[in-house]
């Protein structure tokens, strides 16, 4: 008996294998026909500011070389070159910026302070940012492409958004998401859709898409994100851009929406997203304000003692993606890279438990006193009616995007029926967690694709729910990971590979995409050309 059921456990494994090997390959072909010929090019870049790293600018600020007016213009000329193609910003602050900009100019023309005192009290000292609009930017939108909080504007700036200005840094835009952030795609009936700046028939990702695409388009040099399940990393892949996920609670996550109750906190993080990995050092020790020092951010990493840990995949679950082939390609030249250059010890581990990464996550997610989509449907003002909304959707008068009525759904049925289904997934968890501790020490690192596949064309994402996987397991680890992009596939979309160390140890995730970004040359100019 115990024979037959095990040949028919294997047997289902293998036909929704190939169920997904069919699907992914048909919806490439399908998808590829349909949006064939239909990419618009980004124009080329006007200004030789928009290639420079912010810190590298901050600066030739300090030293009075360069006026923050000028960059701060370089960039807003750049944002209206692309928001008509990548459509990312949902709200600019340029009037705004370019006063501040010059309140920044004339104070350098008067300030007694030295370079060295302007550079450890404000860091950002006039460099412009943009900001994920679930983030509270004072005076601009604040609906995260909700219906319900049509024009609703901050009264406040969040947490992380005035630890920025007060290191100098200046708002010029807040960028879109997904309605409630709930997708990993950027698009909304509030603002419309938001698209990949090497690919405009691909999706941007989600839910921080607008700033990866801003970002990615050279648009904007830094950025803030938050990510509760591979919000942050997978736009930052799919755009070519650096991304990190901080240790849990080091960044404060106050003034943003929706708002998560214990222990969603807990897996929620705001961090860094900018196109140099040099800057996601100088702009984590900002947002970490005192834990700065918990996270050891001033101190250098040697690499030959850093160990180096990988899998190529999440171990064979049969509802998500196959990795693809060129992506495995790019983790072996890191793997290679550390080892013959520095002589690190690299080891290939199996970790049976991260194939149920997706199953853990959702789990706990929703068993973690999450208020009801229905509710935040609604803006918290009474609940939705589902059956009603799929109804709608399907006539085209739903004011709620697909994804989004069908996390609702999910969110009912996915909910353990009772406490001790609840803990099998938590018990699965600590059992992941204890594993990478023992196998990450202090002085490890662990190398993972960002996803199975490159940005799928607008759309697709419906067919690959399950992807996220590769993301959102760290969230629940509480471990800090450095998204990095790599190289660039042969149909032209960026490659990203995560960089994985213990907890409090973002100092080597950052040192290890750094030293990436020397190797294989960080983030590629989607325009090609330099005007």
């Amino acid at each position: 008996m115990h024979d037959s059921m095990d040949i028919l456990v294997r047997a289902i494994l293998i036909i929704l294998r190939l169920f997904r090997y069919a699907l992914d390959l048909i919806s490439e072909v399908v998808f590829g026909w349909f949006y064939q010929g239909k990419h618009e090019r980004l124009p080329p870049i006007k200004s030789q500011y928009l290639l420079e790293p912010a810190n590298v600018l901050a600066a030739k600020i300090r030293r009075r070389e360069v006026k923050s007016t000028d960059i701060v213009k370089a960039y807003i000329q750049r944002i209206r070159d692309v928001q008509p193609i990548i459509n990312a910003i949902v709200e600019e602050r340029f009037a705004e910026a370019l006063e501040e900009a010059k309140y920044i100019d004339d104070l350098l023309q008067y300030t007694s302070k030295t370079e060295e005192e302007l550079a450890e009290e404000t860091p950002l000292l006039g460099i412009p940012i943009t900001v994920k609009e679930a983030i509270a930017v004072k005076g601009c939108l604040f609906t995260v492409g909700l219906p319900a909080r049509k024009g609703f504007r901050a009264t406040s700036d969040s947490d992380a958004v005035a630890l920025l200005k007060q290191a100098g840094a200046i708002p010029i835009a807040v960028t879109i998401t997904p309605e409630l952030c709930f997708w990993w795609e950027s698009y909304n009936t509030l603002y419309g859709r938001c698209c990949n700046p090497y690919d405009t028939t691909r999706t941007s990702g989600g839910s921080s898409g607008g700033e990866g695409s801003i970002l990615g388009s050279a648009a904007s040099v830094i950025g803030v994100g938050n990510d509760i399940g591979g919000s942050i990393r997978i736009p930052a892949s799919f755009n070519g851009v650096f991304g990190h996920k901080p240790s849990r609670g080091v960044v404060s996550n106050g003034g943003q929406y929706p708002t998560a109750a214990p222990p969603l906190q807990t897996f929620l993080m705001t961090g860094p997203m900018c196109r140099y990995a040099s800057d996601l050092l100088p702009m984590l020790k900002v947002l970490a304000v005192d834990h700065a020092s918990k996270l050891k951010l001033g101190e250098k990493v040697c690499f030959e003692n850093v160990k180096i840990f990988y899998m190529e995949n999440d171990g064979g679950n049969p509802l998500i993606s196959s990795v693809n082939p060129e992506i495995t390609k790019a983790q072996r030249k890191v793997i290679e890279y550390f080892a013959v250059n520095y002589g690190v010890v690299v080891q290939k581990v199996e970790l049976p438990t991260m194939k149920h990464s997706f199953e853990i996550w959702s789990k706990i997610i929703t068993t973690s006193d999450m208020r009801p989509i229905t509710e935040e449907m609604t803006g918290r003002c009474g609940e939705a009616n589902l059956s009603l909304e799929f109804l709608k959707w399907l006539f085209g008068i739903s004011d709620h995007i697909l994804p989004v009525l069908c996390s609702a759904a999910l969110n009912k049925a996915l909910a353990p029926k009772d406490e001790k289904q609840a803990s099998k997934f938590y018990k699965m968890l600590y059992l992941l967690e204890t594993q990478f501790e023992e196998i990450l020490g202090s002085n490890g690192v662990f190398i993972y694709p960002t996803g199975p596949d490159f940005a799928p064309y607008h759309g697709q994402a419906l067919l690959k729910p399950f992807n996220v996987s590769y993301t959102a397991i760290f969230n629940l680890l509480g471990f800090p990971v450095s998204q990095c992009p790599i190289t660039i596939s042969s149909k032209g979309l960026p490659i990203g590979l995560q960089v994985v160390s213990g907890l409090y140890n973002d100092h080597i995730t950052i040192a290890v995409a750094e030293e990436l970004e020397k190797a294989f040359g960080g983030w590629v100019n989607p325009s090609s050309e330099i005007s």
